[in-house]
C-alpha cells in the first residue's frame, strides 16, 4: 500500500483592524471600568468604555459586512487606548483581500463615528466601586 502525498493548503484568512485613540487617558478608562477612587479626565479624546463596547457590538452585528462574506472572528475591547476586531474570510477570497480589508476598515470607521462617545475634559470619572459620601 502506497502512502498518500502530504498536502498543504489555505483554509482561512484572518486580518485585524484596530482603532487607536493616542490621546486617550487610559487611567480614566480603567477608572470607569471599576477601579476604586476617582480620576479627572485630562484634556484629549478619551472614549467611554461602554460606547466602545456598543461600537464593537455594532461591528459584530453589521449586515453589510455579513453581506460581503466578512465574518467577525473576535474583538478586543478598549485597552490602553486601542480596540480591535479580527475578521475572517474564506480562502477563495484571496484575490479580493485588499478590497475586503478596505471595506472592513471603512465600515468600522463609520460605526465608530456613530457609536463612540467621549468623556469631556475635566470631568470627574468615578469607578463602579466608588461610594460617594456627603
Amino acid at each position: 500500500m502506497r502512502n498518500k502525498p502530504v498536502t498543504t493548503g489555505l483554509c482561512e484568512i484572518k486580518f485585524t483592524v484596530s482603532v487607536d485613540w493616542p490621546d486617550a487617558d487610559v487611567d480614566a478608562v480603567y477608572q470607569e471600568l471599576g477601579a476604586t477612587g476617582s480620576h479627572t479626565v485630562a484634556p484629549g479624546r478619551t472614549p467611554t468604555a461602554p460606547s466602545v463596547d456598543a461600537f464593537l457590538n455594532a461591528v459584530w452585528r453589521d449586515e453589510e459586512l455579513k453581506a460581503r462574506g466578512i465574518d467577525v472572528d473576535e474583538w478586543c475591547g478598549l485597552m490602553m487606548g486601542r480596540a480591535s476586531v479580527t475578521f475572517s474570510v474564506g480562502p477563495d477570497r484571496l484575490p479580493e483581500l485588499a478590497e475586503l480589508v478596505k471595506f472592513a476598515e471603512s465600515r468600522m470607521r463609520g460605526l465608530r463615528r456613530r457609536f463612540v462617545r467621549y468623556d469631556r475634559p475635566g470631568k470627574q470619572v468615578l469607578g463602579s466601586n466608588t461610594i460617594l459620601v456627603g
